[in-house]
């Protein structure tokens, strides 16, 4: 057994690679552009995907989409990925919800409520919200807490296929909570 690492981000792979050697973990690390198609030796070769992705609506389905890509067929395969309160909105995860139910035969089994905390040290008060309250001093503890979804596949499941539009900027900064220029208002 491996684990497998799609990565677009050199520092990351850098690390992962040497993590894997140094500790002698069996991870390959393979640099990878979301933006491409999977590659035909990953297509539908995995029991489990995890992602941790940005969370403007686009870019977190290209994800999702990947990801199922590379599960086997048939069931018992399973999906982990991460989604905020503080960048998703409610409105956004029933999108989500129900936007993953029709694509394929899949099934979300649990949401593990914050249950990934994310340290402060990147704190960048130049790209707040200055109005946003929570947002106008330095957080003393831990504020960003990511929820993990949990998928698994079911008997008729298919790894997607099909090709996805693709915009240019998957990370648009206009889509997230924290940046200067979003307005905080529901998704439709």
């Amino acid at each position: 057994d491996k684990i497998t690492v799609l990565e677009d981000n050199r520092e990351m792979s850098d690390y992962l690679f040497n993590l894997s050697h140094t500790a002698r973990l069996p991870i390959e690390v393979h640099e990878y552009d979301l933006k491409d198609a999977i590659p035909k030796k990953f297509f539908g070769k995995y029991d489990v995907f995890m992602a941790d992705p940005p969370e403007g609506y686009e870019s977190l389905m290209l994800y999702l989409k990947r990801g199922l890509a590379l599960l086997r067929p048939g069931e018992g395969q399973a999906g982990f990925f991460g989604l905020t309160h503080t960048e998703a909105s409610l409105r956004k995860w029933q999108t989500l919800q129900r936007e993953l139910l029709l694509m394929n035969d899949i099934v979300i089994t649990d949401i593990l409520y914050e249950f990934t905390e994310y340290e402060n040290e990147n704190f960048q008060p130049d790209k707040i919200q200055a109005d946003v309250p929570i947002f106008q001093q330095k957080p003393t503890v831990p504020w960003y807490k990511s929820c993990v979804y949990r998928l698994e596949t079911l008997e008729e499941f298919e790894p997607l296929s099909e090709p996805i539009e693709i915009h240019d900027d998957l990370m648009n900064e206009e889509q997230l909570a924290y940046s200067k220029k979003t307005e905080i208002k529901e998704e439709t």
